[in-house]
């Protein structure tokens, strides 16, 4: 009798899950990808952000976990200076935070 009502209340989630499912997709149908940054171009014609040449010249290792590429050069763009303060998870710290660690010292 328990294992019923377990089934039962299992398949009547599904059931719920499943009915919400047909009204939401009608209205808003499939998930179109979003484009960011250089999407016109093609990924091979686009720059390395580490040494600035074209990704195309680049060797690309994909046989392990970690993908490793190797730049065709062995120069590299100037970085950026970076001398905002950095927050707990060592992103740029947000203007409220930095007020927040100015009065405190």
């Amino acid at each position: 009798m328990v294992k019923e009502d377990a089934q039962r209340k299992e398949n009547g989630y599904a059931h719920f899950f499943e009915w919400v499912d047909s009204k939401l997709s009608p209205a808003f149908g499939e998930s179109a990808p979003v484009a960011y940054g250089d999407a016109e171009r093609p990924a091979a014609q686009s720059e390395c952000p580490m040494c600035g040449h074209v990704m195309a010249q680049h060797q690309i290792e994909r046989s392990t976990l970690n993908t490793v590429v190797e730049c065709p050069t062995g120069e590299r763009l100037p970085l950026k200076p970076d001398n905002e303060p950095l927050d707990e998870f060592g992103m740029p710290a947000s203007a409220e935070r930095r007020e927040k660690v100015a009065r405190r010292h």
